[in-house]
């Protein structure tokens, strides 16, 4: 009886779905990752979750900037016109010392929302170095993952991970990465058509990735 009360709960408590990323800068790439996340049906909300400083991964732009231009793909891509809410979460960029590993910063989402039930997203490739990620183990006991299709491989997860897998046959993916984005920005080339227009002119403006 105790167990049926608790998974009653546990399915009422409303379904949120992390995706962070350095978002550095924001691309149609993300979005598509974005629309994967929609269509599984399975959130109430989408957090999406610009990182602070990473140890494993190093940001070209400052992070308001990648703040603000995540707030424009958000803003400008995923208006509130679906049941689903996509929100941008700032709260590793205002405290970039304070969750260095992703476990860290569920124990303090976790604490703070006790009423939100959160699922971690993460593209096929950091699917197969999960059980790397710092006290692995005791994050698979935490919560669940939802492994995003990037290429058309499946991915492969450890098997203490509660993951959910899309199938890359069945869903909308795009092979492209930031990288590819600021490697043309600092030979002079245009980014149009890789993301939306108002990051574009943001960047300009604020004369991002240049050489």
């Amino acid at each position: 009886m105790v167990s049926v009360i608790i998974q009653i709960m546990a399915k009422s408590r409303t379904r949120v779905a992390l995706f962070g990323g350095t978002f550095d800068p924001p691309h149609i790439g993300h979005m598509v990752a974005i629309r994967q996340i929609l269509d599984t049906k399975k959130f109430d909300e989408i957090w999406v979750v610009p990182s602070g400083v990473r140890r494993d991964k190093r940001s070209i732009a400052p992070p308001h900037d990648r703040l603000t231009m995540t707030r424009l793909l958000v803003k400008h891509a995923f208006p509130p016109l679906e049941n689903v809410k996509v929100l941008v979460k700032s709260h590793l960029i205002k405290n970039p010392d304070a969750f260095p590993f992703t476990i860290q910063e569920v124990e303090f989402l976790q604490k703070k929302y006790p009423g939100l039930r959160f699922t971690v997203a993460v593209g096929a490739d950091q699917a197969q170095v999960l059980q790397y990620w710092h006290n692995a183990e005791k994050l698979f006991g935490m919560l669940d993952f939802l492994i995003l299709a990037r290429d058309g491989r499946p991915a492969n997860v450890h098997p203490k991970c509660r993951a959910t897998l899309i199938d890359p046959e069945e869903a909308i993916w795009m092979s492209i990465s930031s990288t590819q984005l600021r490697r043309r920005l600092a030979h002079g080339h245009s980014i149009s058509g890789l993301t939306l227009l108002p990051i574009v002119r943001y960047i300009q403006k604020r004369k991002l990735y240049r050489r």
